[in-house]
């Protein structure tokens, strides 16, 4: 009997594909947010939770896939479906590698983490992904975080603490940004309206903090329904965006 309730309390919690669900739909307003309500801030701090949840579950994909070249292609394939239509909404063609290219980088690098034992030439192949991964959404950090989880990962002792650690600096991060930079800037004479444009991103990146609680409840099972559904959702859900997007356009 105590057994029992042993087993039944290791399921509690929420599982992965739940935890998933939370992530695309969180992304989905921060996309409405971002195409027709620009100028509410709610909508992106909402959406701040998508890159945490994503990146520890590339992690966990990396130690659980069977294949990690079949993984890999899936990350690609995506992510070379999702170009046009991130392209096409947020008319960004120049890092249109959007956020699946980001987290591509973040599954390579744990790939030379694990796999390359001269230090010198790991260092150098992760460094030269995260410059790569400038090309996409979040670029370095969602890198960094990626690989952040994985190290955590096999750190079991201290787990939690690592997932604490990595989101609390996002947010150290983001109120260092909104509340010391922009008096430091105007110290030194330097025009902090304008270089907030570039580091406003940054800064709400500090939200992230709001993924700890949902990630410290994961439950380490799978749940039910169709793996490729995410894969899916990120370039249907942003093509459906912009056609919507020219359909108000256009009646409105």
């Amino acid at each position: 009997m105590e057994q029992r309730l042993s087993v039944q309390a290791e399921v509690k919690g929420i599982d992965a594909t739940s935890l998933k669900l939370i992530a695309v739909l969180a992304m989905l307003i921060d996309h409405i947010g971002g195409l027709f309500f620009a100028d509410f801030l709610g909508f992106q701090v909402v959406g701040r939770i998508t890159l945490p949840i994503m990146a520890f579950f590339v992690a966990e994909g990396y130690i659980h896939t069977r294949s990690f070249k079949k993984y890999t292609m899936r990350l690609a394939l995506t992510g070379l479906a999702s170009v046009v239509p991130y392209g096409l909404v947020f008319k960004d063609w120049y890092t249109s590698g959007n956020i699946m290219l980001t987290l591509l980088m973040g599954l390579l690098a744990i790939w030379f983490y694990d796999n390359t034992t001269n230090p010198v030439l790991k260092y150098l192949a992760i460094s030269a992904l995260c410059v790569v991964s400038f090309l996409g959404d979040w670029s370095v950090i969602g890198v960094f975080m990626v690989l952040a989880f994985y190290v955590a990962r096999k750190q079991q002792k201290i787990y939690n603490g690592w997932i604490i650690a990595i989101i609390a600096l996002m947010f150290i991060f983001g109120v260092i940004i909104i509340w010391a930079v922009p008096d430091s800037l105007s110290i030194m004479g330097i025009n902090a309206s304008t270089m907030n444009e570039y580091l406003y991103p940054f800064a709400i990146g500090g939200a992230c903090i709001f993924a700890l609680p949902l990630l410290s409840r994961y439950n380490g099972e799978r749940g039910k329904g169709p793996r490729t559904f995410f894969y899916l959702f990120y370039p249907l859900h942003l093509l459906a965006l912009y056609l919507l997007k020219l359909a108000i356009d256009y009646y409105i």
